[in-house]
């Protein structure tokens, strides 16, 4: 898989984790994208008034794991240990 494709799997994943509408963008690169089972063209009902749909790109269970795949490992850094808050009342 190209540079390209991968960046195109990335802006629909960045739509999908953040639980936005389907991505909605032309590329030349979606057509095999779609042909090879990363990725799929879906409508989306709206309920309310009037009704409505939205028309765009999801990725498949496929796209996600070659997408997750592609992405280097990043090192979390450790969480430095706070001090204790005493929870006991003092007061009287």
């Amino acid at each position: 898989m190209i540079k390209a494709e991968l960046k195109v799997l990335e802006r629909i994943f960045s739509k999908e984790i953040v639980g936005q509408l389907p991505a909605q963008f032309k590329s030349k690169h979606l057509a095999q994208l779609q042909a090879r089972g990363y990725v799929e063209f879906v409508t989306v009902k709206l309920k309310g008034h009037p009704p409505c749909s939205v028309s765009g790109w999801v990725l498949t269970e496929r796209g996600r794991f070659t997408y997750c795949e592609s992405c280097k490992d990043v090192e979390i850094p450790p969480v430095k240990k706070q001090k204790q808050i005493s929870t006991k009342n003092t007061h009287l």
